[in-house]
């Protein structure tokens, strides 16, 4: 049953000056449309309260109320910054310069907060603790210090009371994300719960050091392979869900670099790292940092590259990493149609979803990003650029593609200070290359072939299920296609090629399983030392395997649709 306003906030009478502040934000923000469809009226807010100056549209205004609003909605005006589905160029631009900066809080509160959560008086661990912190942010903030056996470290200690703040501002969004959803088509059509959930998970993250403890850890291993990328090390006995206790990395934010300074530096060496780390992230390991933006990124004393503020991760499953492989690999191949289709198919078509224009507006995309120039060319803008063509056309963009457009965006960036000349389409057209001829090899061992014959095997034993389910379902009238303006001879021809194709995979199948099963019996006549009549099969297997995917990509591409 859908909420009202008016019934939500009778339940809530103890936060209604809350809702009622965000409330007056959306209208504020959302126009005299947004207070009509919510009825806002309902609580107690009427538009006559608002004058026509107070219903303001711009990007300066909509950053400076986020920030008034406090740190949930200083985070969400930076996740909001990166939605080019969302929101226009202007506003992203002042949404991105949201400073998640804030007054300290005091020493004696620090002091409180680790003797607490490390049950121990702060110095028995630390020689040396400098009162005044190194940087201070809505969540928490971080002081340097000296353990008592003499390794320089940062303190980070999470701000008092920040997640009963957190948690109860995520439940007014959730509570009014139902309502705007169940309200408005505008709603619907962006699945603001979704979104939220995606947005909550992140920030939950960034409230649990524990969590930020291991992701340093494993960082530190993913990053094995790379000498000139590295991590903070955690000081494990010093860390809780409220303090994060790690060594020192001395050095300076590379968006704070002199090209004097650039000089004595590597730059292309470990922009390229650097852009293959994550790339790696991204399209092997699945764990990615989410928050790689330039603060982040220092270059240190001793010339390499330190990431840091690693709370934030996003995790992608090993079927979208092949999909955002193969969109990295068409991009970088001038494939705009490929892109378009591979967009698209990881996505979510609305209703009134316009795939011809999501595909003309990519292959524009693609192509003017093929002729830039190596110094205007930003992987991570095109991205982005195709995102916002989706949602253009009324395609929902898949959040992987959102992640991969916000990390690459941010390298850009660092690429444009670190080594203006670097080309990136170069980079990533020859890692991905790499990454992709490693899983090709990855798929040719032995436990994966096994694993392709046994879901064949698996195919084979349900088939006649599924073939007696539509037999019966034709015999008993109830089997329904539905086909608007098709030629009845070319629907025909088309089931028959069909039919012909499955049963000649099937037979390959069948062979190939009976080969796979005589290789385990010794037999006198052999070939290379392997039974000969299971190499036989296979090699049938393989033949005809190949002729039917000639005349799968070959032959019917060349023939007439009306033939």
């Amino acid at each position: 049953m859908k909420e009202t306003l008016k019934e939500v906030t009778k339940k809530s009478t103890d936060r209604f000056s809350r809702y009622r502040e965000i409330l007056r934000f959306l209208i504020r923000h959302g126009g005299k449309t947004f207070l009509q469809d919510l009825k806002f009226n309902e609580v107690g807010i009427h538009q006559t309260e608002l004058e026509d100056g107070d219903l303001a549209g711009d990007p300066e205004s909509l950053a400076e109320d986020l920030e008034a609003l406090g740190p949930t909605f200083i985070k969400l005006g930076q996740a909001l910054s990166m939605r080019p589905d969302l929101l226009p160029t202007q506003y992203q631009d002042a949404l991105s310069k949201l400073q998640d900066k804030v007054a300290p809080f005091s020493f004696a509160q620090v002091e409180k907060i680790v003797e607490s959560e490390l049950n121990v008086r702060l110095g028995k661990v630390f020689a040396e603790f400098d009162e005044n912190p190194l940087a201070a942010a809505s969540l928490g903030q971080v002081h340097s210090a000296k353990l008592r056996d003499g390794r320089q470290v940062v303190v980070k200690i999470q701000r008092p009371n920040i997640q009963k703040t957190i948690i109860s501002d995520l439940e007014d969004l959730r509570t009014l994300a139902k309502i705007i959803e169940n309200n408005t088509d505008f709603g619907r059509r962006l699945g603001l719960i979704a979104m939220l959930d995606q947005f909550q998970y992140a920030l939950l993250q960034e409230l649990d050091y524990e969590q930020e403890t291991q992701n340093l850890k494993t960082f530190a291993k993913l990053l094995a392979n790379y000498d000139d990328l590295v991590t903070p090390t955690p000081i494990y006995d010093f860390c809780t869900d409220r303090v994060l206790t790690m060594t020192y990395v001395d050095g300076q934010s590379v968006s704070k670099l002199s090209g004097f300074q650039r000089l004595d530096l590597d730059v292309n060496g470990l922009t390229s790292s650097l852009c293959k780390a994550y790339l790696d992230q991204i399209l092997v390991h699945g764990f990615v940092h989410a928050d790689p933006h330039p603060g982040n990124v220092l270059l240190t004393k001793d010339q390499n590259i330190a990431l840091l503020d690693l709370g934030m991760v996003a995790y992608i499953d090993p079927d979208m990493r092949a999909r955002l492989l193969r969109l990295l690999l068409a991009m970088s191949e001038n494939r705009g149609e490929a892109v378009a289709e591979i967009c698209v198919g990881i996505s979510t078509p609305l209703d009134d979803a316009d795939i011809e224009g999501v595909t003309r507006k990519t292959v524009e995309i693609i192509g003017q990003y093929q002729h830039a120039p190596v110094e205007r060319r930003e992987v991570g803008r095109t991205v982005l650029e195709l995102v916002r063509a989706a949602a253009d056309n009324n395609v929902r963009p898949a959040a992987e593609i959102i992640l991969l457009g916000k990390t690459l965006l941010y390298l850009d960036q660092i690429a444009r200070v670190l080594a203006p000349e670097f080309n990136p389409d170069s980079v990533i057209r020859r890692h991905c290359g790499r990454i992709l001829e490693r899983r090709l090899s990855g798929s040719l061992k032995p436990n994966n072939i096994m694993s392709t014959v046994l879901d064949t095997q698996i195919l084979v034993d349900e088939l006649p299920k599924k073939v007696n389910k539509i037999v019966g379902s034709l015999a008993e009238n109830r089997f329904k296609i539905d086909i608007n303006s098709v030629n009845a001879n070319a629907l025909m021809e088309s089931l028959e090629k069909i039919a012909n194709r499955i049963s000649a995979g099937l037979v390959l199948a069948a062979l190939i399983i009976g080969a796979a099963l005589l290789m385990s019996i010794k037999t006198s006549w052999t070939i290379f030392d392997y039974p000969a009549l299971a190499i036989i099969l296979f090699v049938i297997a393989a033949i005809g395997g190949f002729l039917l995917v000639i005349d799968a990509l070959i032959i019917n591409r060349h023939k007439s649709p009306d033939k």
